[in-house]
């Protein structure tokens, strides 16, 4: 039970509440870490990519638009990976600092609640960046897939035109 003023507000479920809330930000986090990892390993397979592309535009290449396009469409995959995986602050409360300043005397209800409420305004911010990097993460394996396509099929035809 909380009380301000003259005002008694009680929370039966703050402990259910709390702990859920708590869940849902870890899970939070760690999806944070799974875009990183996706974002790294498509800026990967980018480099061994484009890396054979070129090479083999350069030894054989036959039409432009076939050796150039695949090139193109992983070094934009790249570019959108690295875009992705750049670094960004994301909020974490409690600030351990203001906790104890502020709280440290108050009834433990009171600080649960404004713990909660600072979970909440956090799940809230950070979930708008999760959803960038998340789109981000979709257009690069995209143009990594475009990219791929490309690449065998341009050197399925100048496999058949060099048996021609």
């Amino acid at each position: 039970m909380i009380e301000n003023s003259e005002i008694k507000i009680d929370y039966p479920s703050l402990d259910v509440v709390f702990k859920e809330v708590n869940a849902r930000l870890e899970i939070q986090f760690r999806a944070i870490s799974t875009l990183d990892t996706k974002a790294s390993i498509v800026l990967g397979f980018c480099g061994v990519i484009l890396a054979s592309s070129l090479w083999s535009s350069q030894n054989g290449g036959q039409t432009l638009w076939l050796t150039m396009s695949p090139p193109l469409l992983i070094f934009i995959s790249a570019l959108f990976s690295l875009i992705a995986y750049w670094v960004v602050e994301y909020r974490r409360d409690p600030e351990p600092r203001p906790l104890v300043e502020n709280y440290l005397v108050k009834k433990s209800d009171e600080t649960a609640k404004q713990i909660l409420d600072n979970w909440v305004i956090s799940f809230e911010e950070n979930k708008r960046k999760i959803e960038r990097k998340a789109k981000l993460v979709r257009l690069s394996f995209l143009f990594l897939t475009l990219g791929i396509i490309l690449f065998v099929a341009s050197h399925c035809i100048i496999l058949l035109k060099s048996k021609q």
